[in-house]
C-alpha cells in the first residue's frame, strides 16, 4: 500500500486509483491530456491542477 493509491478531494476519499497522471511541464501535460481524452468515457477523472498549468491555459506565451 502506497500513498499513490489514495486521493482526498474535499470531504471525499478515493482509493485503488487506476492511474496517476503527473506533468511537470507543457510537453508532459499534453501526454496527460491525450490520455484523459482517450479514456474519458471509461474512467472518472479527479484533477488537481497546479497554478502554473492553469496560468498556461490563460496565457499561451507562458512556458
Amino acid at each position: 500500500m502506497t500513498l499513490e493509491n489514495y486521493a482526498v478531494f474535499g470531504k471525499y476519499f478515493y482509493h485503488d486509483l487506476k492511474h496517476t497522471l503527473k506533468a511537470f511541464n507543457h510537453k508532459e501535460s499534453k501526454k496527460c491530456f491525450k490520455f484523459i481524452e482517450k479514456y474519458k468515457n471509461d474512467f472518472y477523472i479527479l484533477m488537481l491542477a497546479d497554478y502554473e498549468l492553469y496560468r498556461y491555459f490563460q496565457d499561451k506565451n507562458f512556458t
